[in-house]
């Protein structure tokens, strides 16, 4: 048996779970006595051929002369092979959404989906230069869409609209709301989504959307901060499938973006405007020496959020015409203040 290196990352309350010292690559443990009913990490799968399997052990403590280890559900196992038997290459190529804003959808019924942003930047999955003032941290009141191929909120190698600019230096998405009403017919559903600020940073906050044959993308951007103009998001992300149905559930590991609209190199850096703007870019771990993500041992950056988009409906519908479908978008009602933080979860 070939021993891999797993990667585990503590997830949720923090100070319930540790690194198991018996075993650090690949093992948690509690960090105190008080009952708790799970404990979260973030796991990476080892790299692996096709028969590859990993086994899950877990011990329960509940009481001092009672516990259960690895009993039943304590033992999971998953092997590539059973997830991937009697699942051929057209299959899975079905599967299997592509992210392309000029792709068509052939859906003719709608889907609904709830939207689930999980907040992960903390001081442990980010140490370097991690703000001092902490209860400054926070991830802004965030703005998305539903949309079709005709309008881009944001994307890499763009220069930012000023709606844009606003979200990421100031977390303000009034600019950014108005120009998604500006172009109503392209936008089915408007989400504003409640952000997550100290102590709830790795929280939890939720919204929702309906997408169509003609609006089957979706878009999201938040500012994290205190930061110049740095983001967190999706841009134009297809959820219609090519055997014209909808994705039952895609999940996206948020990395770093700069806006292009401020130079400023830390989290703390004065106001300093990029003019004229640069081109929209991700964060790497190269480009700044002053950077808090700056690293010359790796290129991975750690994921500040997780978006979960799960579809809960669907619902029947004929195919329409694109100026049908533009007309539903144009009449619809935007998110209501009522409505945009209904949905809010602090666990």
């Amino acid at each position: 048996m070939r021993l891999v290196s797993i990667i585990l990352q503590l997830q949720g309350r923090k100070g319930e779970a540790r690194t198991w010292p018996n075993c650090r690559k690949a093992g948690v443990s509690h960090s105190n006595l008080r009952p708790k009913t799970s404990v979260h990490v973030l796991w990476r799968a080892p790299e692996t051929s096709e028969g590859g399997c990993v086994i899950f052990r877990a011990s329960v403590i509940a009481s001092k002369k009672l516990w259960y280890a690895e009993d039943g559900p304590l033992t999971k196992k998953f092997c590539i092979a059973d997830i991937f038997e009697n699942f051929s290459a057209e299959n899975y190529k079905k599967a299997l959404p592509t992210d392309d804003d000029t792709s068509e959808c052939c859906a003719c019924d709608e889907a609904k989906y709830s939207l689930e942003f999980i907040g992960l930047w903390s001081k442990d999955t980010h140490p370097k230069d991690y703000p001092t003032l902490e209860h400054l941290t926070h991830f802004t009141d965030m703005l998305g869409a539903s949309h079709s191929a005709n309008y881009t909120m944001w994307k890499f190698g763009m220069i930012a609209t000023d709606g844009m600019k606003e979200i990421a230096e100031w977390g303000n998405t009034f600019k950014g709301e108005q120009e998604m009403k500006e172009h109503a017919s392209e936008i089915r559903t408007l989400m504003k989504i409640k952000g997550l600020w100290y102590p709830e940073v790795q929280g939890r906050t939720h919204s929702s959307f309906i997408v169509n044959k003609y609006h089957h993308l979706a878009s999201l951007a938040a500012m994290f901060g205190p930061s110049p103009d740095w983001c967190v998001g999706i841009s134009s992300v297809n959820l219609c499938l090519p055997d014209c149905t909808w994705v039952p559930e895609r999940t996206f590991e948020l990395l770093p973006f700069d806006a292009g609209t401020d130079n400023g190199p830390t989290y703390m850096s004065p106001n300093n405007p990029a003019e004229p703007r640069i081109p929209i870019h991700p964060i790497t771990t190269k480009l700044d020496k002053r950077s808090p993500f700056y690293s010359e041992e790796t290129d991975v950056i750690a994921p500040l959020a997780r978006l979960v988009l799960r579809r809960e409906e669907i619902i029947k519908s004929e195919c329409k015409s694109v100026e049908e479908y533009q007309k539903v978008a144009f009449n619809a009602t935007n998110t209501s203040e009522d409505e945009e933080y209904k949905d809010r979860s602090k666990s």
